[in-house]
């Protein structure tokens, strides 16, 4: 967690971004023209990195500003640029569930919400920076008339020295760009489930999304593995 390298489609390294005291840990990052934003675990809650000078343009405090301590709930989370407005989209990992909205001058201009009909389990921090709890948006697509996150992404458990992976409902929530209205589309043939659900992106007119491990009917005989589906939800 020290620096962003990049490499061709080949494999071949080209140029690295080395983190510093004024950029934090990096966590998410997205790119847009020759401009770099991301979102860290401290130090910056959004930067702008122009991408020819490594030069840090702009930024917005993070409300940690030293190392993430145990028990400190996780703020932020996924950082996506939307292509159709250069919008700036943060979706939470932590309650409440919230996509912000900020301009490209680091401006918050909106917030999307999503009522959650029952509370969760905060994702808080453990030592060493790993988390526990209910990762609540962990993926966020854009297309041209709206934004789908996952309701749930990932449920972890620390109880002494055990660790446990709850299930919980495989669901993805809609949320219209223009009247902010909320549909939520869930997988029942595959809910519940344990492990990893993460939305990849749009084929071929349909959302792409990834499970990763086992259902809860399979989890004595499947070890963890690879789950893809397309569904059938993207709206005109």
């Amino acid at each position: 967690m020290s620096r962003l390298t990049v490499f061709s489609l080949d494999g071949e390294y080209i140029d690295q971004i080395d983190f510093n005291e004024e950029t934090g840990f990096i966590a998410a990052f997205d790119v847009a023209g020759d401009l770099l934003y991301f979102h860290s675990l401290n130090k910056t809650y959004i930067g702008v990195i122009d991408l020819a000078t490594g030069k840090l343009l702009r930024s917005v405090p993070h409300p940690i500003q030293g190392v993430p301590q145990p028990g400190d709930k996780v703020p932020g989370g996924v950082l996506r640029i939307d292509p159709y407005t250069g919008n700036i989209l943060v979706g939470k990992v932590c309650q409440p569930y919230l996509i912000e909205v900020w301009s490209p001058h680091l401006e918050k201009i909106d917030e999307l919400a999503y009522p959650l009909e029952k509370k969760h389990k905060d994702l808080t921090y453990l030592p060493n920076i790993n988390v526990h709890g209910d990762m609540l948006i962990s993926s966020l697509i854009i297309t041209e008339s709206a934004i789908y996150v996952p309701r749930i992404s990932f449920r972890f458990e620390v109880k002494g020295n055990m660790t446990e992976t709850p299930a919980y409902p495989m669901e993805v929530v809609r949320f219209d760009k223009q009247s902010k209205s909320i549909r939520v589309y869930s997988l029942d043939s595959a809910s519940p489930a344990q492990g990893i659900f993460y939305l990849l992106g749009v084929l071929e007119g349909k959302l792409a999304v990834m499970h990763y491990g086992p259902l809860e009917n399979e989890q004595e005989k499947a070890p963890w593995t690879f789950n893809g589906y397309l569904l059938d939800i993207i709206l005109p």
